[in-house]
């Protein structure tokens, strides 16, 4: 993550937002550009472009387990739990606030739980808001139809338009499926159809 934000900040320094998405994100781009207009922006002026956009993860415990993938020590990270702090298929952040994480991580020892680490540790030193977008970016995939009970917040505003526009695989059901990204992306572009007659539905 630090190479990805050195990255920008060297050859993309002007672009206004960085986006993070991992390789099994599904992203519907123009759904993302009504949402940035329509909300994100002004959210983001509003905190002077230090803010973060993403699945929230209050309170997370730090895991002291040697044997697990996750573990931290206390020597590391003496505290209980993490601050809040975003999850990493899909989030979203201003330029500016990559740039402050970059120099916050100057001045803290790093530990293997990276989205903990930048999203959480960091921005919480560096004064950056996390803002929750659960309703925006999905942690799990809410239109798997294996797993019924991802079936959430996919709500619409009043002109129709779906909140939801970022879903990561779950069960394979993306990723291990011929044209499986072009069915998740399908299925997340159709959400749009179930809004013309209610703002919400289930």
């Amino acid at each position: 993550m630090n190479s990805l934000y050195q990255f920008q900040q060297n050859f993309c320094p002007k672009v206004e937002y960085f986006m993070r998405a991992d390789e099994d994100t599904v992203l519907d781009v123009s759904r993302f550009q009504y949402w940035l207009k329509k909300e994100f922006n002004k959210i983001s002026k509003k905190y002077d472009d230090t803010v973060i956009f993403g699945y929230l993860y209050p309170k997370n415990i730090v895991l002291r387990d040697p044997n697990d993938r996750w573990y931290v020590p206390y020597e590391t990270y003496p505290n209980s739990y993490y601050p809040d702090y975003v999850q990493g298929p899909c989030y979203l952040l201003p330029s500016k606030a990559v740039k402050a994480i970059l120099e916050e991580a100057k001045k803290h020892l790093h530990i293997t739980v990276d989205d903990a680490f930048y999203t959480g540790i960091i921005t919480n030193a560096a004064g950056i808001k996390v803002f929750n977008g659960r309703k925006y970016f999905a942690l799990k995939n809410p239109l798997n139809e294996l797993n019924p009970e991802n079936q959430w917040d996919r709500e619409c505003d009043e002109n129709g338009v779906p909140l939801l526009f970022s879903i990561v695989d779950e069960d394979g059901e993306i990723e291990n499926l011929s044209g499986g990204y072009m069915e998740g992306l399908k299925k997340l572009k159709g959400l749009k159809d179930s809004c013309q007659n209610s703002n919400k539905f289930y």
